[in-house]
């Protein structure tokens, strides 16, 4: 698949090789973020090519992400702020740190005044998917990250209290929060979403029907597990059926009721699954080798499997699937 080259995700991060040709430009990234990168950025890879029409999303997550440098005016309040919260938390690692400075910036307790509009509902569902994603794999204690959002929602104060971030404790309230992210994605982007599916020409078409069709099977696997019984499930979390229930409130008012895309989309209603819509990107002309000469071994490297976070994604071409069967090293 031919694509214009400009995600602006990974722009201030490093240099490397762009290609016209899609597979081509993942590999290239794939041999630097084996060498350099945590699993989290190979996640932010595969959705990038799985869900370019999401951009909004990838792109806060990389602002999410960013480091917090001298350069920020407003780090000498974030430092004391997160040491003051820090020492409430028994056995903390160094990283909590880390990310109590980025949570801070990120909810914008010292920032808001300044912009008051862009600390919204999406921004935060965005912030809480993205901190989600950061640490799903690490037995973080949630009331670390409650008490980050508590005391920055203190310091925007009552009288902007709709500007206020709480923490959405997904691996809690949900099961399969990955899935349930994806439902939430397609709500918040619906109306970025339907302009992709309006245009048969657009480049992102086919990959958009795929998400669409994706999410609908999402919704009748979980219900039928969690939901659909007479007989309460035990292992079902508190707010799993509601999600689902507002999902399924959500496609069949609007996103069903669209005449020019009947016949193309999926149903929720459907006994048996419908096949998932194959899209050209699927398709890949061989499996690469990667070039075991590009890892450093004079360095002590840490190893984590990641094949939890790209092993479930559907439609992933060989270059990618490939990752999933290595361990991936970082610094």
């Amino acid at each position: 698949m031919i694509i214009k080259t400009k995600i602006k995700i990974f722009k201030k991060k490093k240099k490397f090789l762009y290609s016209n040709n899609v597979n081509q430009f993942m590999i290239s990234y794939v041999h630097i973020s084996i060498i350099f990168y945590k699993p989290y950025n190979i996640f932010i890879l595969v959705n990038i090519y799985l869900y370019p029409f999401l951009e909004k999303i990838w792109i806060s997550y990389e602002e999410f992400n960013q480091t917090v440098d001298e350069s920020d005016e407003n780090k000498a309040n974030y430092v004391p702020m997160c040491e003051q919260i820090m020492q409430k938390v028994h056995d903390k690692q160094e990283w909590y740190n880390d990310l109590c400075i980025k949570l801070i910036r990120n909810l914008g307790a010292f920032y808001f005044i300044k912009n008051k509009a862009i600390y919204n509902t999406e921004r935060c569902k965005n912030l809480n998917s993205w901190l989600y994603y950061i640490i799903k794999d690490y037995n973080m204690p949630q009331h670390v990250s409650t008490n980050i959002f508590n005391e920055s929602n203190k310091i925007i104060g009552e009288a902007d209290k709709k500007h206020y971030c709480t923490n959405y404790l997904y691996k809690d309230i949900y099961n399969n929060p990955d899935d349930i992210i994806k439902l939430i994605n397609l709500e918040e982007y619906m109306n970025e979403l339907l302009s992709v599916l309006k245009n048969k020409n657009d480049n992102n078409h086919c990959l958009c029907r795929k998400f669409i069709f994706e999410c609908a099977k999402i919704y009748r696997d979980m219900n039928k597990i969690y939901c659909a019984s007479q007989t309460v499930n035990i292992s079902t979390k508190f707010q799993t059926c509601f999600q689902l229930e507002l999902f399924k409130s959500f496609f069949t008012s609007y996103i069903s009721t669209i005449g020019e895309l009947k016949g193309k989309l999926p149903s929720l209603y459907s006994e048996e699954n419908e096949l998932i819509p194959k899209c050209s990107s699927d398709i890949g002309n061989q499996e690469p080798k990667l070039d075991s000469t590009g890892v450093d071994q004079s360095i002590s490297p840490k190893k984590i499997s990641i094949s939890t976070a790209v092993g479930t994604m559907a439609g992933i071409p060989p270059f990618l699937a490939l990752i999933s069967k290595v361990n991936m090293i970082y610094i």
